[in-house]
């Protein structure tokens, strides 16, 4: 063996709004929903034993920490013995189904097949699903980037960028950096197996787009390529185990410069022997390291099971969720918050029986949020001034924690105009401080000192102290209704002032890290008892009040000056007076008056008396109100005032403008999607351009009205108009419940593909014929709203093969289709029957492919132009489904309609009366009665049975 390489990665997206308390109280909190069969290793019966073990152990630690919460699972596996595919491939439909009546908890693990999960946590054409989804499985690279979805086994993308990097480094004594490959895909893959090499395959993928690549089929094609001098490459790539490469050096001749890379994860087997076989030699394996606390020949409760990789991910998934559980109710208990969470395993690491510490990652959007936070490059970074004043920044002195990592990261989301914005830490030999923003006038404590910078008189007037509360209110109620939900250390010291004289409070957050003081500014009720509250907030909020209406010392009283004493006072009161900071109401005018009283209301003794900081912040903006009806207000004054009001009103205006702004730019997102596919479009205003892209099957419907231009000659434009949008709008809503996508509309003719530009496996036929039939079954019940009575037929003809796909043009771009599969597809429709579905070969191998059992008829062989005669079958149905399809007509009452079509409309718009109408008809006969010329040959339709 040449080498033995090993990775292990971890994938998780975050999870938007998940409600911790409706969670606790859950009649069912784990939903595990799993193949139920004798061959999957993930199957029901393998991790039942394992999931049920971890949630009593997660129980158990519950009870230990006095937590009331416990994890209630409920178990539901699905069959698909009754398919001819068994497996993963036909668990889509069964997974789906029995959703529908399950009793849906607050997290779900599983199903473990990406054709399942796909459709679970898709946002476009997955379920409505909110609940999130841990899986040991899902590889496939259309479950990658989706908010809902925890993966614990490493994906097929990770596979794929491995194996780019792995071939683009050189290894001394071991390979060169390599540019080709050839992918061997068997046809019995494994799960894992199938989705790990259709990540080397998909053209869009990385391997594929960085590597020259050639895929083998079958172990023809390899023995083929084994023999062949003109081979492109000399590495051949695989997965499965020993036994496949066994099988192919059995029966093959290797040449000896042919290199082996086996890609083959879950067998632990390499770790344990100590030699390898001789048909291993010159084989490069891809495996997981060996950092397994288990043995796979160790048995859970019984000896009948078998741990495998699958089963205790899913054990560990159970362990995940429980330690996320606890940290949040911990969380709630010592600071008390609403409880949702948007991302609830963020950062989140543990023990469990796959390792020892299992870090988990965010996705790139989540990833790209954590560097804010973690430690920024201490050469960034200005030490500030040893100055009292330059005390803005917080020093963290111990490392981070997963609990502190929790709060670090919610406060990367605090952005508030009365917020100091939180940047992340930087380490220093010294210690890890946190990074805020910078202030530079420095803290309220030290603009109040300053009275020469800052007089009275000329600055510091009422008005402006009301100003500087209200920011300090606004900042605080913010925070109040924010994730961080309480300050718990507010003080004059911590409110920085910017040079635009707003102030901004900082050092919000540290509560995780640093243990509440005793201070001037701390709440009697929190000097008795250690903690924080926010009505302990409104407490501190009310001593820096006084200290900017006074401008004197922070708890400046008369009778007591030593700092000592005051904190004594005020935690043990004498008698039913209690110790509060000066603040007389003599000479004093109505509007400072009413100033006391908000204050003094905020110190109150019994915290339930004092009021939130949302009535706080109205109390203030009525009492600034008041103080502007002043009939000696000077000029300056009202300038000075108005300009006050433009900054406070600012605030609205922007929030208001920028909302709208919001709406605004998703209406045309919005229109957007509905003109190009959402990849082009984002690919569009990310880079201006999109590339051209090759797909290597697809599906593509197209259908047409039978005589339709019958039917315009005997219409008015807008009943045309009228005729066609009644249809299409249609059409479109049938086409919202398939995986398909409308290319366009020319006329009477309708073009839809499926496969493009997201790739779908082979349920790009399934979806394209599902739809035809849910549009023929539409036009059995259609009736021509001018027209009642006339009968309106369709033909429709389906292809599925290989197709280009690109954007055309710069001005009104359109997502084109090229290749012969669409000229193919329109020659089907053309050459089909009125009411008939009429679809090719093709397609109807894939249809064999799957396990969607779809009823047809053999047509025969039929001429198409440019092709020859082809084998073609009308598609009439689905086995078990009723559709109700029109019935067809016959020849000939096909040709009849052809003859009496013309004759049939004028009977009917007869009796209609009298109505002029502007058809293309009554013009002819206009310019019979005027002209004595002949018409124009193009207007001789003399056989009505001419169509499009």
């Amino acid at each position: 063996m040449l080498g033995l390489f090993w990775f292990w990665f971890g994938s998780v997206l975050s999870v938007s709004g998940f409600d911790v308390l409706s969670c606790r109280n859950s009649s069912v909190t784990l939903n595990v929903v799993l193949l139920e069969d004798e061959n999957s290793p993930w199957s029901l019966k393998f991790v039942k034993d394992a999931v049920e073990m971890a949630v009593e152990e997660e129980n158990e630690k519950n009870q230990a920490e006095s937590l009331d919460f416990q994890i209630k699972v409920l178990f539901s596996g699905f069959n698909t013995t009754h398919y001819r595919r068994r497996g993963c491939g036909s668990s889509t439909c069964e997974a789906v189904e029995i959703l529908k009546s399950l009793e849906l908890g607050c997290m779900m693990l599983g199903p473990s097949c990406t054709y399942a999960t796909f459709q679970l946590v898709d946002q476009e054409v997955g379920l409505t699903l909110t609940i999130p989804i841990i899986s040991a499985g899902s590889f496939g690279l259309s479950c990658d980037y989706k908010d809902k979805l925890t993966r614990l086994l490493p994906p097929a993308r990770k596979i794929s960028e491995f194996f780019v990097h792995f071939w683009n480094v050189s290894f001394t004594n071991l390979k060169p950096m390599w540019k080709t490959a050839y992918i061997y895909k068997k046809l019995d893959n494994t799960e894992e197996c199938f989705w790990y090499i259709n990540a080397l395959e998909a053209p869009s993928a990385l391997f594929a787009s960085n590597i020259s690549r050639e895929m083998l089929r079958s172990q023809g094609d390899l023995e083929d390529k084994m023999k062949a001098q003109d081979r492109h490459s000399n590495i051949f790539v695989l997965c499965g185990t020993p036994d496949d490469v066994l099988a192919i050096k059995k029966n093959t001749t290797i040449p000896p410069h042919v290199v082996f890379v086996l890609i083959d994860l879950y067998n632990d087997g390499y770790h344990t022997n100590e030699s390898s076989f001789e048909h291993m030699r010159d084989v490069l394996v891809v495996t997981i390291h060996s950092f397994r606390n288990y043995s796979s020949h160790t048995s859970w409760k019984t000896n009948t099971t078998a741990l495998n990789d699958y089963v205790v991910a899913y054990h560990d998934a159970v362990v995940l969720f429980g330690d996320m559980m606890r940290q949040n109710l911990k969380v709630m208990k010592q600071q008390p918050f609403s409880g949702i969470i948007e991302q609830p395993f963020r950062n989140m690491s543990f023990e469990g029986k796959h390792a020892s510490v299992c870090i988990f990652r965010q996705n790139r959007r989540v990833r790209f949020d954590q560097k804010k936070w973690s430690h920024i490059n201490p050469s960034l970074i200005t030490l500030l001034d040893d100055k009292e004043r330059n005390h803005i920044s917080l020093t963290v002195k111990v490392v981070c924690q997963p609990l502190t990592c929790f709060f670090f990261s919610q406060l990367l989301h605090i952005d508030y105009y009365n917020l100091t914005k939180f940047y992340g830490t930087a380490k220093f030999d010294c210690g890890v401080f946190g990074v805020f923003e910078f202030c530079e006038r420095g803290s309220l404590r030290y603009v109040l000192n300053d009275k020469i910078s800052y007089p009275d008189e000329s600055f510091m007037d009422l008005e402006f102290k009301i100003s500087v509360m209200y920011d300090i209110a606004k900042g605080m109620s913010y925070l109040h209704s924010s994730n961080v939900g309480v300050h718990g250390r507010l003080k004059s010291t911590n409110c920085v002032v910017d040079n635009r004289m707003v102030v901004k409070i900082t050092d919000f957050g540290c509560n995780t890290i640093l243990t509440p003081g005793k201070d001037l500014w701390t709440a009697p009720e929190h000097m008795r008892v250690q903690g924080i509250s926010q009505k302990g907030d409104v407490y501190s909020f009310a001593i820096i009040s006084q200290e900017i209406i006074l401008r004197k010392n922070p708890f400046h009283t008369c009778c007591c000056s030593d700092m000592a004493e005051k904190l004594y006072l005020v935690q043990y009161p004498r008698g039913p007076n209690v110790f509060r900071p000066d603040l007389s109401f003599e000479s004093v005018g109505e509007t400072e008056a009413e100033l006391f009283v908000l204050i003094k209301s905020c110190w109150e003794e019994d915290p339930e008396k004092r009021p939130d900081f949302k009535r706080i912040e109205g109390a203030l903006g009525k009492i600034f109100s008041n103080l502007h009806n002043q009939a000696n207000a000077s000029y300056m004054d009202n300038l000075i005032r108005r300009l006050q009001m433009y900054s406070r009103n600012l605030e609205h205006l922007v929030e208001e403008r920028t909302a709208l702004y919001k709406a605004e730019r998703d209406r045309a997102d919005q229109l957007n999607f509905m003109l190009l596919p959402g990849p082009v479009v984002r690919s569009l205003k990310e880079t201006g351009c999109v590339e051209p892209e090759l797909y290597d099957e697809v599906t593509i419907y197209f259908s047409d009205i039978v005589c339709f231009t019958t039917l315009c000659h005997h219409s008015t434009p807008m009943e045309v108009v009228d005729m066609l949008n009644d249809i299409y709008k249609n059409f479109d809503s049938i086409l919202d419940h398939h995986d398909v996508y409308k290319v366009e509309t020319i006329g009477d003719a309708y073009m839809v593909a499926s496969g493009l530009p997201r790739r779908n496996g082979n349920r790009h036929a399934v979806d394209i014929c599902l739809m035809a039939l849910d549009i023929l079954k539409f036009m059995g019940t259609y009736q021509l709203r001018h027209l009642p009575g006339i009968p309106l037929w369709i033909r429709i003809g389906i292809h599925s093969g290989p197709c280009a796909a690109g954007v055309v043009g710069n001005k009104m771009p359109r997502y084109c289709l090229f290749g012969d599969t669409v000229n193919t597809a329109s020659r089907m429709e053309s050459t089909g029957l009125p009411l008939r579905i009429h679809v090719s070969e093709s397609t109807i191998k894939i249809l064999q492919r799957t396990d969607c059992q779809f009823e047809c008829e053999h047509r025969g062989e039929t001429y198409l132009k440019g092709k020859g005669k082809e084998m073609t079958y009308w598609l009439t149905g689905v086995t078990g489904q009723k559709y109700n399809l029109p019935t067809p007509p016959t020849a000939e009452n096909f040709q009849r309609l052809q003859q009496d079509l013309a004759e049939r409309i004028v009977s009917t718009l007869d009796k209609r009366g009298n109505e002029r109408r502007k058809t293309l008809s009554t013009r002819q006969r206009r310019t019979q009665r005027h002209s004595s010329d002949g018409q124009p040959e193009y207007l001789h339709l003399n056989d009505p049975t001419t169509y499009l």
